[in-house]
């Protein structure tokens, strides 16, 4: 900006430069006539007024141009480097901020530890509910005959011929989703086998449901199963959750 300005103002200066040569002679001869003493007293006082004189000049207007200076390479560094400094401020805040905590936790350990416990059951509480509501959701779609495994050209020509279509697997679109939490097929996906089923769970989501297909694992339910037994089996299946992987209190 600093530069373009600066060439703004110097052409400017270089193009807009006027001269003019002003030459000519200017006289100022009063003349009184008459004979009468008025007359030469008038006479006497207008000829101080009389005048003669050459006018030869060369006028310009130079001295109303811009007059231009590039900013000094030193001016240039400071401020560029200002700005980086500013920058990497901005850049580095989130990691001062995250100081505070360390630095806290070193003069305050016991709320640290506090802290930590609180955060670690918060978020086992807020994923173990989350599941539940999704294995709700599902068993309620099965139930309801509402599920539909979507399954695309590339994934049916994988699970009609696997061997030929093996290929395939590098395609994104080509990747089963976990019918639970549609998280995309990894080397840990688990398929229900049962002709029919075919649905796709991931690692963790395979373990929150104890190893059982909610899409062809109906079929071996009792008649009385209905929904205040799902949400019975649902919160049993928290709290096995729960008794497993642990909630821990200071």
């Amino acid at each position: 900006m600093d530069s373009m300005l600066y060439q703004v103002l110097d052409i400017i200066a270089r193009n807009s430069k006027v001269e003019y040569h002003e030459e000519g002679e200017h006289v100022i001869d009063v003349k009184v006539y008459g004979t009468g003493f008025m007359s030469e007293l008038v006479r006497n006082f207008l000829t101080r007024f009389n005048s003669k004189h050459q006018l030869d000049r060369l006028t310009t207007n130079h001295a109303c141009l811009p007059n231009p200076s590039k900013t000094d390479l030193v001016i240039l560094t400071c401020l560029f480097l200002t700005y980086l400094v500013v920058w990497m401020f901005l850049y580095l805040e989130a990691f001062s901020l995250r100081l505070r905590r360390v630095i806290a936790s070193f003069y305050y350990r016991k709320r640290e530890k506090k802290r930590v416990l609180y955060l670690y059951n918060e978020m086992f509480r807020k994923r173990i509910g989350y599941l539940g509501q999704m294995r709700k959701k599902v068993r309620k779609a099965i139930k309801a005959r509402e599920l539909q495994n979507k399954v695309g050209v590339i994934v049916a020509l994988q699970r009609y011929f696997p061997t030929l279509c093996k290929c395939l697997k590098v395609i994104k679109s080509a990747k089963e989703h976990c019918v639970i939490c549609n998280d995309p097929e990894d080397s840990d996906f688990h398929i229900c086998s049962t002709k029919g089923c075919r649905l796709a769970y991931c690692k963790n989501c395979w373990k929150d449901v104890k190893r059982r297909c909610y899409g062809c694992g109906r079929n071996t339910e009792t008649k009385d199963s209905d929904e205040d037994t799902s949400d019975d089996t649902d919160t049993s299946e928290m709290s096995d959750a729960s008794d497993d992987s642990g909630i821990f209190d200071d």
